[in-house]
C-alpha cells in the first residue's frame, strides 16, 4: 500500500495509481516546486542512495535542524513544518520495518 505525504501526515491509498489532486506549486513544505524536477521526488531520489538506517538518521538530523534553527528565519512556523514532515516520515519509516 502506497504511503503518500501530505500536511505533516500521511494517508495511506488503497489503489496506487490513485492520486489526490493538491496545489503542489504552492505547497513549499511538502512538495517544494524546486524538488519537482524529473521523475522522482529528491527525498526518494536520496532515501535510494542510502541504507534504512542511514535514511533513518537523515531524517531524524533534519528534524534537528529544522528545530534548532526555526527562531532565526523569517517563518519560523514554515521550519517546524518541516520538522513535523521530517518526523512523520521517520516514524511511517519504522512502522514499515515492523
Amino acid at each position: 500500500m502506497e504511503k503518500e505525504f501530505i500536511m505533516n501526515k500521511y494517508k495511506e491509498l488503497d489503489d496506487p495509481l490513485t492520486t489526490i489532486t493538491l496545489d503542489i506549486q504552492k505547497d513549499e513544505v511538502n512538495s517544494p516546486p524546486h524538488y519537482q524536477h524529473g521523475n522522482l521526488e529528491t527525498i526518494e531520489v536520496i532515501k535510494g542512495m542510502m541504507t534504512q538506517d542511514e535514511f533513518l538518521a537523515y531524517c531524524a538530523g533534519s528534524v534537528t535542524k529544522y528545530v534548532s534553527r526555526y527562531r532565526y528565519k523569517n517563518n519560523p512556523s514554515k521550519d517546524l513544518d518541516k520538522a513535523s514532515w521530517f518526523l512523520n516520515r521517520l516514524i511511517a519509516e519504522l512502522e514499515d520495518d515492523n
